[in-house]
Parts: structure tokens; C-alpha cells; sequence
């Protein structure tokens, strides 16, 4: 796979820009939110070289990865009218579940296939210890 592979995710927009980041190397994020979608650490450089623990996130700002499998980066574009982006590809979610209170404002974005993971879910949520039952896993 080419090194910094980067392609935009189905809920882009004009508010929101949401992108996918594959084997990232030196890749330099000039600001968002930035997701490690992977069960290994990501690599943060600089002058405070960090780590970002699998499928964890944290802000950066004129920020480098120095080295990850695979990163999702989303940043609001335009804070001012920012509810328009019900308007666009984001459907309440009272349209897919009925009971849902309608006062509530969840929204749900489109779905975007990003790849496969294998891990163990319960090594994953911490109830043991040794690898016994790896899965393959989709990521949306």
C-alpha cells in the first residue's frame, strides 16, 4: 500500500471534513480530531514525541504522525450554521428508529466502508489477557 494514502469519507461536506489516512508516515495534520483506527499505538513526532493508544483519538494542531496504519481526521469547517448540515447527507434518527424521542437532535451520517481488524473483543474490552478467539471485524 502507497505510504499516506488519503481518500475522503462518505460524510464530508461543507461543514465537516472527514478524512481516511492509510499507512501514514510523516503526515503532517494542520488540525481535527484525529482517530487511530487500529489495534496498533499510532506515533506522534515533534518536539514532544507522544503515543496515541489503539482506537483512541486526540486533537491535533499543526500536528505529525509519524507512523500509523490507519487514521481517520474529521474538523468542522464551518461552525457558523452548522445545524445546516441536516439539510445534506445526515439523516435524523428518528427516521430509522420510531420511539425516538423528537425533541432529541441525533443525527446519523453515511456510512463509509474503511476495512477489516482482527482482535479478540474480549482481550479488546479488558476481560482477559491472552489472545483465545480472534475475529474478523468491519469498520464503518
Amino acid at each position: 500500500m502507497a505510504i499516506n494514502s488519503v481518500r475522503p469519507l462518505a460524510f464530508s461536506d461543507p461543514f465537516i471534513d472527514a478524512t481516511l489516512v492509510e499507512n501514514a508516515r510523516d503526515f503532517t495534520v494542520e488540525s481535527g480530531v484525529t482517530i487511530n483506527l487500529d489495534d496498533e499505538p499510532m506515533q506522534i513526532g515533534g518536539s514532544v514525541p507522544s503515543v496515541i493508544p489503539p482506537w483512541k483519538s486526540t486533537t491535533l494542531r499543526n500536528g505529525r504522525i509519524k507512523a500509523a496504519k490507519r487514521v481517520a481526521v474529521i474538523r468542522v469547517l464551518n461552525e457558523t450554521n452548522l445545524g445546516g448540515i441536516v439539510f445534506g447527507k445526515w439523516d435524523w434518527f428518528g427516521n430509522r428508529f420510531a420511539k425516538f424521542p423528537r425533541t432529541t437532535p441525533l443525527y446519523i451520517s453515511p456510512y463509509d466502508e474503511i476495512g477489516d481488524v482482527q482482535f479478540d473483543p474480549f482481550v479488546f474490552a479488558n476481560q482477559r489477557v491472552q489472545q483465545a478467539d480472534v475475529r474478523r471485524y468491519g469498520i464503518r
